[in-house]
């Protein structure tokens, strides 16, 4: 079967041709306020609902799945962002497939769990893909931990790297808004031209993230502290950082913030 070529994936679809100078609608906006503004939460509530109930802080943010109360945050915040990704169309056919796959990436991030910390404080609570002997057997043996813990990475590889490529090529591309004439020639805005700045840096902070966390993945680092309630780790620091960097580019694309 022969692959679509990518000037058909380029092809924009039809209610982005000539209806609307903004790349969102006024509803969009709103929508982007919202997955905008969960992206930047995701890194904050968990930690701060984990200090108020007195368990220490984790490792990494998908550790927090373990956590009661900031469990169940994590996992309806991330899955709200997958839901999103899942129902955006964007400018473009190949937009429209990459928010897909960030989309299905998000929801196997929430729905799989990491393999976890010790220090949970809760019996594994809000964790539902496992046998607890405490809270009785749920979904999945726990055989298959270690299989889930490995599609929970991969996933989560993969949402970094699809939100980082809508930053770096996507949103800076030209999809008829942010154009100026001048003498005949198209050319993008001054303020166009400054959201692509932005774009740029949050993608490359993003990639940055990500090469991070690969030198962080497995235990934490000599002379680096364990988790508590007063510090968090630099794998945590990473992940944050590329969810707050996200969450910007969303929110000027939406034009919530900075719209020039």
């Amino acid at each position: 079967m022969a692959l679509p070529s990518i000037n058909r994936l380029m092809r924009p679809f039809d209610h982005a041709q000539g209806r609307d100078a903004l790349p969102l609608t006024v509803q969009q906006s709103t929508l982007a306020l919202a997955i905008g503004g969960v992206a930047l939460l995701v890194p904050v509530l968990p930690p701060v609902v984990t200090a108020l109930i007195g368990v220490c802080q984790q490792p990494s943010i998908s550790d927090y799945f373990y956590v009661p109360f900031a469990g169940g945050l994590f996992v309806t915040m991330l899955g709200f962002v997958g839901l999103v990704m899942l129902s955006y169309t964007g400018h473009t056919r190949l937009d429209f497939w990459m928010a897909k796959a960030g989309g299905v990436c998000a929801l196997l991030v929430a729905l799989l769990p990491t393999s976890g910390s010790s220090c949970t404080g809760g019996g594994n609570l809000g964790r539902p893909l496992h046998l607890s002997a405490e809270h009785g057997p749920v979904f999945v043996l726990d055989g298959a931990a270690g299989l889930v813990h490995q599609i929970h990475l991969g996933a989560a590889l993969g949402l970094f790297l699809i939100l980082a490529l809508f930053c770096l090529w996507s949103f800076r591309r030209d999809n008829g808004e942010g154009v100026v004439l001048r003498d005949g020639r198209k050319e993008l805005s001054r303020a166009k031209t400054k959201r692509n700045r932005l774009y740029t840096v949050c993608g490359l902070v993003i990639l940055t993230c990500i090469a991070g966390l690969f030198a962080l993945v497995g235990d934490p680092p000599a002379g680096q502290p364990e988790p508590s309630a007063f510090g968090m780790t630099l794998f945590f620091w990473c992940e944050a950082v590329a969810l707050f960097a996200f969450g910007l580019s969303w929110l000027v694309k939406g034009r919530i913030v900075w719209a020039g």
